[in-house]
């Protein structure tokens, strides 16, 4: 009989348990089916929109559903490699510009669907509408113009997931749970899928509490109402739950309105960027979690984030401030959402106000859209892959000098197409900061990876005494 691999590891789970420990630790601590995860999470989400919102905390919830719902057709494996997932193989040809994939086969939607290329293809060319995508040979054949050099990666994303669209758009999927009570901006719930090809997932269910600020999840986890939450542990050594990180995987920037009259003027840009004390920031506001950067990518992705300046020049942004005449008072913007956004735009305020430059924090309902002359955001990097990163990034803010770094073929072109994208100050990175996750004690075999992907259907829950 023929067993996928990823069943055949969680056989292995229950078998390794078994011989690793003793008949009464056994009953108490084996990996088993069943249980409702109780996870609390500060991002919302409204309606099932696969694209990004720009608002790190928001993208993380959406991200995490779709991995939950939907496959893709490859995804990353522990180290961040591309490996099988609803397609079983691939080949590029033509320099990258062709790519073609052999489809899993039997593999089962929860609406009762089988996995066809043409459902494959839906997805993709909506989501890529620069690609040419169709069937051929029962498989999918993926062209463009430009070299897809790391397509892959690309294909990795969530944004890429492979869905069906229910009713009121809910996405249906092949992944190990689906959709079930749903209230938007409030909670969501998912059930274990038992026909999922990867195998049924431990947990019964998800259970998802959305918009809940980081001092409510961590009391919550210590009173047992959740059994998963963002952030640190209120208590540091506690007896009662674990703690893990992502790699610093969202960046932290500030954005120039484009068109403004008040800020055209690159030479005040600049001296904006040279007051930041971004060593600051980073010791005092982000308590040292992550890195103080001026680079979009983070060193661990990049290798190269290094090479941009992080040091604080006074000197040099007042005479930058005063060759560009900078007298109006300009407006700094934060989501209305996110107190760690509204201390920053605090901050840089301040730093600015020591170069001569008046900035005004101001709250926004909507960062997409805000009247800000510049507004700190938070962008969830959702590829270990430099290149991925980099065009993902380009999507977000947007700038489409950012958006094909796929041709690049070397660190040295990528970190070449980033400084001529950071030159004009348009953008102005400010630190990268991890994704960290707190678990209760009841929640097992549960890791965050580098670029923050939980393992959802490998978790299990002791039962409650």
């Amino acid at each position: 009989m023929h067993l996928f691999p990823d069943v055949m590891k969680r056989i292995f789970l229950l078998l390794a348990a078994a011989l690793s420990v003793g008949a009464a630790a056994w009953a108490a601590t084996r990996p088993h089916f069943g249980g409702t995860l109780s996870v609390e999470i500060r991002g919302i989400l409204t309606s099932f929109d696969a694209q990004s919102k720009a608002v790190a905390d928001d993208d993380f919830l959406r991200d995490t559903l779709l991995s939950c719902v939907c496959d893709r057709l490859i995804g990353l494996d522990s180290n961040g490699e591309p490996r099988p997932s609803l397609a079983t193989s691939w080949r590029s040809e033509r320099d990258g510009r062709s790519w073609y994939f052999t489809l899993r086969k039997n593999v089962i939607f929860h609406s009762g669907a089988t996995l066809t290329p043409q459902i494959a293809i839906a997805s993709l060319a909506l989501a890529n509408p620069n690609w040419r995508v169709r069937a051929e040979g029962g498989g999918v054949l993926i062209q463009s113009d430009t070299p897809l050099i790391d397509l892959p990666y690309e294909l990795a994303e969530p944004r890429n997931s492979i869905c069906l669209a229910g009713n009121d758009g809910r996405w249906i999927g092949s992944g190990p749970f689906q959709l079930g009570e749903f209230r938007p901006g409030q909670q969501i719930d998912l059930k274990a899928s038992d026909q999922a090809w990867q195998g049924r997932p431990f947990l019964d269910s998800l259970h998802f509490e959305m918009g809940k600020t980081l001092a409510d999840q961590n009391v919550d986890l210590q009173m047992g109402h959740a059994d998963l939450v963002e952030g640190d542990v209120p208590q540091p050594g506690s007896v009662t739950s674990q703690s893990q990180a992502a790699e610093p995987i969202e960046l932290v920037a500030m954005v120039f309105a484009p068109n403004r009259p008040a800020t055209s003027d690159p030479r005040l840009r600049e001296a904006i960027s040279r007051s930041l004390d971004r060593n600051s920031i980073f010791t005092v506001l982000l308590r040292r979690q992550g890195e103080p950067s001026a680079s979009l990518l983070p060193e661990w992705i990049s290798g190269y984030a290094h090479l941009f300046t992080v040091t604080q020049d006074l000197s040099a942004a007042r005479r930058l401030a005063t060759q560009a005449g900078a007298v109006t008072p300009l407006s700094i913007g934060y989501d209305a959402r996110d107190p760690l956004a509204k201390l920053i735009a605090e901050r840089v305020a301040v730093n600015a106000r020591e170069a001569g430059i008046g900035l005004q924090p101001a709250s926004q309902t909507n960062v997409r859209s805000s009247n800000a002359d510049a507004t700190v955001v938070r962008l969830r990097i959702e590829s270990p892959n430099p290149a991925t990163a980099l065009a993902g990034l380009g999507s977000l803010l947007p700038i489409s000098s950012l958006q094909k770094p796929q041709a690049a073929t070397s660190l040295e072109a990528l970190y070449s197409i980033e400084s001529e994208t950071l030159k004009d100050f348009s953008v102005i990175p400010i630190a990268h900061i991890p994704e960290k996750f707190a678990g209760g004690s009841r929640v097992h075999d549960w890791r965050i990876s580098g670029w923050g992907e939980l393992n959802w259907g490998y978790m299990w829950m002791e039962a409650s005494q």
